[in-house]
């Protein structure tokens, strides 16, 4: 039992630390390029026609932008919280008694 439940914390603490890592890098590049269209700056009002269709506004690229700390906060907390559950099911995995040998 408390085998299963290590590998369980292992691979949420693995889990949680990709998606954390993930998330944080994209919210960096939403708040350094946040009202960059193309290499240009964006001014109110503009519309910025993406490559691959689809348009975005001024105004959402700077509630992106305006967004970004506060993902950064949160993705660095879900890496935190990969971190510290990796830590418990290695503490766990020492202090677990050996199997008994048949």
């Amino acid at each position: 039992m408390a085998a299963l439940m290590i590998r369980l914390l292992r691979f949420l603490s693995g889990t949680a630390a990709i998606i954390g890592s993930i998330w944080f890098v994209v919210s960096c590049g939403t708040a350094l390029s946040g009202d960059m269209c193309g290499g240009s700056k964006m001014k109110p009002g503009d519309v910025c026609v993406r490559s691959g269709g689809g348009t975005t506004t001024y105004a959402e690229k700077a509630a992106a932008k305006d967004r970004a700390p506060q993902h950064l906060k949160s993705a660095g907390a879900l890496f935190a919280t990969g971190v510290v559950l990796n830590i418990t099911a290695s503490a766990l995995a020492l202090r677990r008694e050996p199997d008994p040998e048949t």
